[in-house]
């Protein structure tokens, strides 16, 4: 939960005065959610519920600031090669998972550059 509901609450909560303050200035919080939010596993029940509350939370936040600078973007990255997919870490997907499960971590991480810098600059527009 600290990881992925409070820290993400926490951040808000200080940063959020200083980006009311600058009405003139679009802004966006952007928020890395998971499909897990949506449709939980069984295998990792704390994970799915961490982010289920995390996008919950940013729909509450979209909505109270809606009439402000600040937009609120939640990203659902696809599913990427990390311990949470493996057959080493995880045995008992070793039947299930044959072979790779997800994009590589080197690939996710250059396409969500590019789309964060798309994401940012859309939302910019849509603000002016």
């Amino acid at each position: 939960m600290n990881v992925n509901y409070i820290s993400y609450v926490a951040l808000t909560k200080e940063f959020l005065p200083f980006f009311q303050s600058e009405k003139d200035t679009p802004t966006s919080f952007i928020y890395t959610s998971s499909n897990l939010a949506l449709v939980p596993i069984l295998r990792c029940s704390n994970y799915c519920a961490s982010k289920a509350a995390l996008h919950h939370w940013i729909l509450c936040l979209r909505e109270q600031l809606k009439e402000t600078n600040i937009r609120v973007i939640e990203v659902f990255p696809p599913i990427v090669e990390t311990e949470l997919h493996d057959p080493k870490h995880q045995p008992d997907m070793a039947e299930t998972v044959k072979g790779r499960f997800g994009i590589p971590v080197g690939q996710f991480t250059k396409e969500v550059s590019f789309s964060s810098f798309l994401i940012c600059t859309c939302a910019a527009d849509l603000v002016v």
